[in-house]
């Protein structure tokens, strides 16, 4: 799907230690010199239709002490909407991107854009883009080694208001939000899935109403720390 970015450099692999790729070929964002810290790089895919949402699949691999920024980003003339990013080292392993992508008309195309971080101290490669039609899977969200995401789409994906708290959340498309938000966040679209305080009687000032994961149980050999992102509106 996609072609070569500036700044980006097609390499092969045979069974590499450290860029072990499913098919032999990843693109390949340097921090060697004359790279400076900051230099962006992007990863351009071909002009794409507005319609029905798609899943944006893409493998990344961000090693290093480094390590810079990988962010996938939606272009429409002079809009510049950034969908997804990751930060910083995520071991020295591949893992899966997935991104909801939606727009509503026109044309655009979709850029995998490598930010570098300390010159020599950590690359970014990626491999096997794809795009296919329907949104992405409930989880992972997010690339990483373990994950509890959730669009909210289809379910709450295990997520859920605490039993006896006023205005418990519950699971609506925008359309039923009465406006605000007009659209969920994952496509952009009325009929999108989002949760929020549910209709019950309006709680008191200072009141608070919680909406907890699933259980978390951390791989062997994973680190504790974990990074939760969201979007919210009120």
């Amino acid at each position: 799907m996609a072609r070569g970015g500036e700044g980006f450099g097609l390499y092969f692999d045979h069974g590499s230690e450290l860029f072990g790729s499913t098919s032999g070929g990843y693109m390949f964002a340097s921090s060697a010199f004359p790279r400076r810290p900051g230099d962006r790089a992007r990863l351009l895919s071909p002009q794409l239709s507005a319609g029905q949402p798609r899943c944006f699949r893409f493998w990344l691999y961000l090693f290093g002490p480094g390590v810079g920024t990988l962010r996938v980003l939606l272009l429409a003339g002079d809009r510049r909407q950034e969908l997804w990013r990751l930060s910083g080292p995520a071991g020295q392993q591949w893992h899966q991107g997935l991104v909801t992508v939606s727009a509503e008309a026109g044309t655009f195309r979709l850029a995998l854009e490598a930010e570098l971080g300390t010159e020599r101290l950590g690359d970014i490669a990626v491999d096997d883009v794809s795009l296919e039609s329907g949104i992405c899977p409930a989880a992972p969200q997010t690339a990483a080694p373990w994950s509890s995401g959730c669009t909210f789409e289809v379910d709450t994906c295990g997520w859920a208001g605490v039993e006896g708290d006023r205005g418990l959340w519950e699971r609506v498309v925008a359309a039923a939000t009465d406006g605000v938000p007009a659209t969920d966040h994952t496509t952009g679209r009325p009929g999108g899935g989002l949760v929020r305080l549910g209709p019950a009687d309006p709680p008191p000032p200072g009141h608070m109403a919680r909406l907890l994961s699933p259980r978390l149980d951390r791989p062997d050999g994973a680190a504790t720390d974990a990074c939760l992102t969201f979007r919210w509106v009120r």
